[in-house]
């Protein structure tokens, strides 16, 4: 259906469309933004919701992976980042493949995607080749893993949900520790330190693009 110009109506998108209509009138009458709102509860700020900011230019790079139909887009993405994060890990191509497809498939995104929790199945999508990047990086990659940890941390928190950034920090944190462990063990804690530096930095280079906004 959506090849043919049909779209979900998805519950949240439809109240955010509402929400963000004095936002969007003011954008449009004086050519420039407005950080507070009065039609949600008795007033509150535009940041997370319907402002505009032009200096993230991740978002670029976001909306060109928007080849497909709104919707399907979504689905497409999501199973090419788990795809990503399947092969830095190892992981036979086409059972990779076969992987992503289910994950992008599955119940819960599915039924996210329904209610219009888009920011949320965006973040997911894009958390999985962060995580990815992370595991390159300790596997001795160091360059190539924290390149592709600033990418899609990057777009991660452009995506606007950061319950699930929340959770990238967790599991990257028991990664980290685990990995100590092995470095421990190796007696190799000058590499891991250097790796656990260029991560850091990866995060640093991922979040500048989207302090506008977090800020």
């Amino acid at each position: 259906p959506v090849f043919k110009g049909e779209l979900l109506r998805q519950n949240d998108i439809v109240k955010n469309v509402a929400l963000g209509h004095e936002a969007r009138e003011f954008r449009n009458e004086n050519n420039e933004e407005t950080l507070w709102t009065s039609h949600v509860f008795s007033g509150m700020p535009t940041f997370n919701m319907a402002a505009e900011f032009h200096t993230n230019v991740l978002t670029l790079v976001g909306k060109t992976m928007n080849l497909f139909p709104k919707g399907l887009n979504m689905i497409v993405i999501t199973c090419l980042g788990f795809y990503i994060l399947l092969i830095t890990m190892g992981l036979n191509p086409w059972i990779a493949c076969v992987a992503a497809v289910s994950y992008g498939l599955s119940p819960n995104l599915l039924s996210s995607l329904g209610a219009g929790h888009n920011t949320k199945i965006l973040s997911i999508a894009y958390m999985a080749p962060a995580i990815g990047g992370v595991a390159l990086a300790f596997s001795g990659k160091k360059m190539t893993g924290a390149l592709i940890t600033a990418l899609f941390v990057g777009l991660m928190i452009s995506s606007n949900h950061y319950q699930i950034m929340y959770y990238f920090l967790l599991i990257s944190l028991v990664a980290g520790v685990v990995y100590l462990i092995f470095a421990i063990r190796e007696k190799s804690l000058k590499e891991y330190g250097k790796t656990i530096g260029m991560l850091a930095l990866a995060g640093v280079i991922g979040f500048m693009p989207n302090f506008s906004k977090v800020y």
